[in-house]
């Protein structure tokens, strides 16, 4: 993704996070939202146990404003450039963003942005998720 791109996406990412009701306190409130990023495709990826398949950006616990969520997404996080594999990706985020999370919310969900398709040995998991 070329760097005009990557910024729009980061300027789009920062304009959705105005939509949320952002937990003040959310390592332990049961209430607010709470929002995680993760970067997918890491450059040289093949399906390998152990292997990370994605980055985590930020998890549900790090940033406790919209504010400090911004300033990560307009400042360190990068365009990874890799094999995509969204199936992957998505099981890596429940396994280790959602299920590790304290105080788990009822309504879940996981908003994917992705500027192609996903590699041929991931379309199994990627249904399956």
């Amino acid at each position: 993704m070329s760097g005009a791109k990557s910024e729009k996406v980061k300027d789009f990412l920062s304009r959705v996070l105005a939509n949320f009701d952002i937990s003040s306190e959310p390592v332990i409130s049961s209430t607010g939202d709470r929002v995680a990023m993760v970067s997918h495709a890491p450059p040289g990826f093949k399906p390998h146990p152990g292997r990370s398949r994605v980055k985590a950006e930020f998890d549900f616990v790090t940033y406790s404003s919209r504010q400090l969520m911004k300033r990560h997404i307009q400042g360190p996080v990068q365009q990874l450039n890799g094999v995509a594999a969204l199936g992957h990706a998505i099981q890596w985020t429940v396994d280790n963003i959602f299920l590790t999370a304290p105080h788990a919310r009822q309504n879940k969900a996981i908003i994917v942005i992705s500027a192609g398709e996903t590699s041929q040995w991931d379309n199994e998991t990627l249904k399956n998720m």
